[in-house]
């Protein structure tokens, strides 16, 4: 779990939170998540593991903290800014579509964080990740009066990044546009 509440910080938290963040981000070009630890972790980041442990409680809670900041956060802020009221569906293909940009500006650290057999924690991470947006987008129009929240953004997680990891795993055979028109036809929202 990540540590202290977030909106409560200082700036010296947040930059050591970064800064944390950013070493595991830049070890997982060359190691696998596994083979990563909180020695290393710190080394890079140039903090002492106590300092890690006032943040973070184990390497996991940190990845999640990464991915979030990485991926979900910037589209959670768009969707904010955004003065349009917008259904569930398409905020979702929004973050979608954002979150792909992302991935082909940085395909070569994708392809490395997700191509690997062995960085199943990633996986399944940026599942959570995903999950836990779409709940709380569902939640906030229809509060699960078709299907509940939590069955279908699981459901719609795991199949949004397995799709990802197999067109990473295959060096990204489609078009950002292609791929967003292969979402749209297999995710139906309620």
């Amino acid at each position: 779990m990540v540590k202290n509440s977030l909106n409560k910080e200082d700036y010296r938290s947040r930059l050591t939170r970064r800064m944390l963040g950013d070493a595991l981000l830049e070890l997982l070009k060359s190691t696998e998540y596994s083979d990563i630890t909180v020695t290393h972790i710190c080394e890079v980041a140039q903090v002492h593991r106590t300092t890690f442990y006032k943040h973070f409680e184990t390497k996991d809670y940190l990845l999640q903290y990464s991915l979030f900041q990485k991926c979900i956060a910037p589209q959670i802020e768009l969707n904010k800014k955004n003065k349009e009221k917008k259904t569930p569906r398409e905020n979702f293909f929004r973050v979608l579509d954002n979150g792909l940009s992302i991935i082909y500006e940085d395909k070569e650290f994708f392809y490395m964080l997700l191509s690997k057999r062995g960085n199943d924690t990633i996986i399944l991470t940026l599942m959570q990740q995903l999950d836990n947006y779409l709940k709380r987008e569902l939640e906030q129009c229809d509060g699960g009066k078709m299907i509940p929240p939590s069955v279908f953004a699981e459901y719609t997680a795991g199949g949004v990044v397995s799709f990802l990891v197999i067109c990473i795993r295959e060096k990204m055979p489609y078009t950002k546009d292609k791929m967003m028109q292969y979402l749209s036809k297999l995710i139906i929202f309620p």
